[in-house]
């Protein structure tokens, strides 16, 4: 009776080993789907795997950004394909994917950030938008202040670019 009990509690072991999914794994299975979703333009789908900030993130584009594209664009840029290449972590709670997107336009390699938060691994996306109330109310005066501030600096940049340039381009129209 002594080995059949330790014959099943291996056997039971070994089976709940296997079914457990590793960080690697679970990293690489949420970065597949949020990519896959984002990528295809399906985003509420991209929400089940993304965090409080992705959400944000998200929310913005849903709401701000997909209404003023050309739906020609879309159409012209879907299906896209991304592969998971590779995944590393930083420590136990932050790791990165490193994805290969291919749609009908364009093809690159990028990096998407995850979080582990309450034991779930989650996309991390965060857009900092200015607040209206950080943004200085700007006048044609300070424009003008500014201008002449870094006027210099411009012209240095550009030396090829002569302060008369107006008005040899005016010479030359006639």
């Amino acid at each position: 009776m002594t080995r059949l009990h330790i014959f099943l509690y291996c056997a039971f072991a070994l089976c709940l080993a296997s079914c457990v999914t590793t960080d690697e794994e679970a990293v690489r299975n949420v970065a597949q789907h949020y990519l896959d979703a984002t990528a295809n333009y399906n985003i509420d789908d991209a929400y089940d795997y993304a965090s409080s900030e992705t959400c944000e993130a998200l929310d913005i584009i849903e709401n701000k950004l997909l209404p003023n594209l050309d739906p020609t664009y879309i159409a012209s840029n879907t299906p896209a394909k991304v592969t998971v290449t590779t995944v590393s972590f930083e420590n136990d709670s932050v790791a990165h994917a490193v994805y290969h997107k291919k749609t009908p336009i364009k093809e690159y390699t990028d990096t998407l950030a995850l979080i582990k938060r309450d034991g779930k691994w989650l996309a991390y996306v965060k857009i900092e938008l200015p607040s209206v109330l950080d943004t200085p109310n700007y006048s044609a005066d300070s424009a003008n202040a500014r201008y002449e501030r870094y006027k210099g600096q411009i012209m240095q940049r550009r030396p090829e670019v002569s302060p008369n340039y107006d008005q040899a381009k005016k010479g030359q129209s006639r």
